[in-house]
């Protein structure tokens, strides 16, 4: 499910560049490319280039390769450890024969890549910057080569003069953090350089990408086009890149980072992130139907509040009492949108269980015929999540590769998996009745799945009713949970009015839900249940 907002933001013609946040490896630029009102290039990492479908795809629809230091990382010899004044110190190291100036430095566990300004000896390095966590007793580390670029960065120039658009991810890599990662320099030298060499306007225009379970098949994100930076010849930070292009890149950069934060949500786990969405699901009135980007600026909003506001004993007591919330749901196997059903009904829960059992009959022989590749797509698209999460300095879980890997090999076997029931259909009913075969089961696949999404739903909604109808050694528990989120909803709707206005104009004065909503719609809802 793609919902699509701010497509007014994207200019009708001239050169613009898309940042987008990078947390679903491909399909982050799959969707860039295929939902864009303007034709894009994309950036991709030259190493991309050379896997079989990834690569074709990508030569396909002319992408622009970059070669990234990552993709030429080598194992350092020895352990470093590091002192004040930016030096880092090498236990057992070579750094004169094995580093060079410009080089970067990186550890398992540590964002920060400081990079290498001077070579002291074998055991002594001047760097720009320090990691923040390298213990005392050293680490082993890893040396990420300076490559030459110039030629990328030539090509992108020439592509924004000519009026076209390029996106990049500018955090670097893939990753599945809920947060953005620091931003790479380079597209704010690619936007600067341009307007310099050709003395013409450029829009950057942020990207947030806003997945809900995107390793998941038929999960729900979010695309946001944000509001674009106008950079022109005669602005501060294009006249100050003429002097000093490392403080003008990085001027801009910082507005290039507030402007992508503003369209993605940041909090520093997953943890967090369910809370927040289980916060907005709680405080938003039954049957208030909000637009998708109302709900993404709600959920937003509130993420905003929480690293705001994180230190207020109100809020962080709210916040320890939602994890408590999510994890009793995960204990029991129930969604919050389970426990806020009405009350239960056994006429409405035969009309599911019999409807529920049509569905299913409806749906198993598509089901049979695709399990085979979902299941073995499952399977790999784990294994190359697991070998990602151990070449990865920044992934979590590495869930941002597992949807790309279940595309790519979906990509392969669901026409050859057709391809075989057609020739088998064909082999005992004749040729044509296989042709047939072939051109109807997409089709019916694609019907298989909507009805088995159908039924997922049923099936979510009659656990609840199951739970309170039956004498069963859930029905004190889940009654438990229904009383904690009325309790959570009077709490989250009092810390809004109380710490709202604390958090700004934009923020309280242009609220996305206004208290007469929500008086309206409770009063509503309490109306019905008499």
């Amino acid at each position: 499910d793609i919902d699509i907002i701010g497509f007014e933001n994207v200019p009708n013609s001239g050169p613009v560049i898309f940042t987008g946040n990078h947390q679903n490896q491909f399909v982050d630029g799959a969707l860039l490319f295929s939902t864009n009102q303007r034709k894009v290039r994309l950036l991709i990492a030259e190493a991309s280039l050379k896997r079989a479908i990834v690569g074709t795809f990508a030569k396909l629809i002319n992408c622009v390769p970059v070669k990234r230091r990552q993709d030429f990382a080598k194992s350092g010899q020895g352990l470093i450890t590091q002192k004040t004044s930016n030096t880092i110190i090498g236990i057992g190291t070579n750094f004169l024969t094995s580093a060079q100036i410009g080089d970067q430095l990186l550890i398992n566990g540590d964002d920060t890549t400081p990079t290498i300004t001077k070579i002291i000896s074998d055991t002594e390095l001047i760097v720009d910057r320090l990691f923040e966590n390298l213990p005392n007793e050293g680490k082993k580390y890893m040396l990420l080569p300076k490559v030459d670029q110039s030629s990328m960065f030539d090509t992108v120039c020439e592509i924004l003069s000519n009026g076209d658009c390029i996106a990049i991810f500018p955090e670097g890599g893939s990753h599945d953090r809920t947060e953005l990662l620091p931003l790479k320099a380079g597209v704010s030298i690619m936007a600067l350089a341009t307007v310099h060499k050709y003395n013409i306007p450029i829009h950057i225009v942020p990207c947030g990408l806003n997945y809900f379970s995107g390793h998941r098949f038929r999960s729900q994100v979010v695309l946001e086009y944000g509001l674009p930076i106008v950079l022109n010849p005669d602005d501060e930070v294009c006249k100050l890149y003429k002097t000093d292009k490392r403080k003008a890149s990085n001027d801009l950069l910082q507005i290039i980072e507030k402007r992508m934060r503003a369209a993605t949500i940041n909090v520093p786990n997953y943890k967090t992130l369910k809370a927040v969405y289980t916060a907005r699901k709680i405080y938003q009135p039954k049957h208030l139907n909000l637009a998708p980007d109302q709900n993404l600026e709600l959920n937003r909003r509130i993420a905003e509040a929480y690293v705001t506001l994180k230190h207020e004993p109100k809020v962080a007591d709210l916040s320890a009492q939602l994890i408590e919330y999510n994890e009793e749901l995960q204990r029991y196997g129930l969604t919050d949108s389970q426990v806020a059903i009405e009350e239960p009904n056994l006429f409405i829960l035969l009309l599911k269980i019999f409807y529920l059992i049509f569905l299913f009959f409806i749906a198993l022989p598509g089901i049979l015929i695709n399990l085979p590749v979902a299941l073995f797509a499952r399977k790999q698209a784990d294994k190359e999540a697991k070998k990602a999460l151990a070449k990865s300095n920044v992934k979590v879980e590495a869930r941002d590769v597992i949807a790309s890997y279940k595309i790519i090999i979906a990509l392969v076997l669901v026409p050859l998996n057709y391809l075989i029931f057609s020739l088998i259909i064909a082999f005992y009913f004749g040729i044509l009745f296989g042709i047939i075969a072939f051109f109807l089961l997409p089709v019916f696949s694609y019907a298989t799945i909507r009805i088995t999404e159908k039924g997922l739903l049923l099936w979510r909604s009659s656990i609840p009713l199951l739970f309170s109808l039956f004498k069963s050694s859930y029905s004190a528990q889940y009654s438990e949970l229904k009383r904690k989120r009325e309790h959570l909803k009077i709490l989250i709707r009092q810390l809004f009015e109380e710490y709202g206005p604390k958090m700004g104009d934009d923020w309280w004065k242009k609220r996305v839900v206004s208290s007469e909503n929500l008086q309206t719609f409770e009063e509503a809802n309490t109306r019905n249940k008499k």
